[in-house]
């Protein structure tokens, strides 16, 4: 777990930075050219929305507004002005993964900075990271609070409140590819199979309640996720409404949602600048606390396995995040999106399917599930009559479930993310198909990690 938590810290983080250059962008009140085509870095390819409801006004039948003139249908090439702003001001690609290019100093900066913040945050360790989390874990509430009160008085935002809670198709609830992103987003939501929820609890007392810190967690995440859904959605309700195009045309998700659709919706409300600097006050608050948390795991995996590194916290951590700046700097490049986009795909999902079940396969066969509940019992007591009984935690169902339901249902989900077409990004209006060598590489990566934490967990 703490190689896989290693592998994401190292994408994970440029996440992070775009978003401090967009709150950087804000400060200095450029937030409006997010959303205009006359900047140094558009083409003549963007699309500005303002100059297209222009011709559409004047002529119904030419609705488009391209390099100087009203077309009647856009070209496939054609992009958003918040769209080039992401891909040419932000992130600069090259012309694919084996292009390595320049370095993109806006990147490499911000990168360089939220490096030195989670540095700064774990200078002491989980003491210094418990302090800073009182805030990050408070504050992040107080925001989307506010972006959630905005959001459902916005007109339209009924309209994608309903598309959110109110339409179920069918079509993808009966795909497979659905519920595996499902799970994979449950999986990074709940931080489950990365190894920060058993790091962090190995800090508490003996006898603590896990099963009660449980049961606060998922309900918290389950609640706070719907809550989140209402206020992006809500927000892009009044985005088809002020653009008059329905929900699904201009729901994205990914990097593209944050990235592209939020700023561009955001840009047409009251006070922009509030709004956008609160989402991405929010994104860089989270992104920075989950990112100290992933080093953190694999800092305390360093003091378990060399217990004399305790006294010297300061250093491992320093460290830790130096090595991983390095190993994660070529993502400040030109190449870095494509980079970004292979580990997204193969260590955020292909691995962590792998490593849930490779937990319970060791935890129930080598460990023995009877000895975890052993354990169980002294920690909490003995069991407890009636119902709790059955659904507390000396419930025979986890036992159960650890051996017998998640270890194949992970296991069957990790092959269906290897058995796909190529895997393909659409980038500068085109679709880019990435080389087979850079899927074999990070496959083989993959195989890497696990066999060395087969071994690690075996050994334990």
């Amino acid at each position: 777990m703490a190689l896989l938590t290693v592998s994401i810290t190292i994408y994970y983080i440029l996440v992070v930075s775009w978003a401090a250059i967009y709150m950087v962008s804000v400060l200095f009140g450029q937030s409006s050219h997010w959303v205009t085509c006359d900047n140094w870095w558009n083409t003549i390819y963007c699309s500005e929305d303002n100059r297209n409801a222009a011709c559409a006004k004047t002529n119904p039948k030419l609705p488009i507004f391209f390099n100087g003139t009203c077309i009647a249908t856009a070209s496939p090439k054609m992009l958003s002005a918040s769209e080039e702003f992401f891909t040419y001001f932000v992130i600069e690609p090259t012309n694919g993964i084996d292009e390595i290019g320049w370095i993109n100093w806006k990147v490499a900066l911000s990168f360089t900075i939220m490096w030195i913040c989670v540095a700064l945050i774990l200078y002491k360790g989980i003491d210094s990271f418990g302090k800073v989390s009182l805030v990050t874990a408070t504050l992040p509430h107080i925001i989307l609070i506010a972006l959630f009160i905005r959001a459902i008085t916005l007109p339209g935002s009924g309209t994608g409140i309903s598309y959110f809670i109110g339409r179920l198709n069918f079509d993808y609830v009966f795909r497979l590819r659905t519920w595996v992103t499902a799970l994979k987003q449950l999986c990074f939501s709940l931080f489950i199979g990365y190894g920060g929820l058993i790091t962090l609890a190995s800090y508490s007392k003996f006898h603590n309640n896990c099963f009660r810190d449980a049961v606060i967690l998922v309900s918290t995440d389950t609640i706070m996720s719907i809550f989140g859904g209402i206020t992006v959605f809500g927000t892009l309700g009044y985005l088809s409404h002020e653009v008059h195009l329905p929900v699904d045309k201009v729901v994205q998700s990914g990097t593209a949602l944050a990235f592209v659709t939020y700023p561009k919706a955001m840009s047409i409300m009251p006070l922009p600048w509030l709004w956008s600097f609160l989402f991405f006050a929010l994104l860089f608050i989270l992104g920075t606390s989950s990112q100290a948390g992933m080093v953190e795991v694999f800092c305390t995996t360093l003091y378990d396995q060399w217990p004399s590194t305790r006294n010297h916290k300061t250093i491992v951590s320093a460290a830790t995040c130096f090595v991983m700046f390095l190993i994660g700097f070529i993502m400040c490049c030109g190449c870095g999106f494509y980079w970004f986009n292979v580990y997204d795909e193969f260590t955020g999902s292909t691995a962590i399917f792998l490593t849930i079940a490779l937990e319970c396969i060791i935890l129930s066969y080598f460990y023995g599930r009877r000895n975890v509940m052993k354990d169980v019992e002294e920690m909490r007591g003995p069991a407890k009559k009636g119902m709790m009984k059955w659904i507390g935690e000396h419930s025979p169902y986890y036992p159960f479930n650890w051996l017998w339901i998640t270890p194949p249902i992970a296991l069957a989900i990790m092959i269906f993310t290897l058995i796909r077409d190529r895997m393909t990004l659409r980038i500068k209006g085109e679709v880019y198909t990435f080389p087979l060598w850079a899927e074999v590489g990070n496959y083989f990566n993959l195989k890497l990690f696990r066999r060395m934490e087969i071994e690690n967990g075996v050994y334990t």
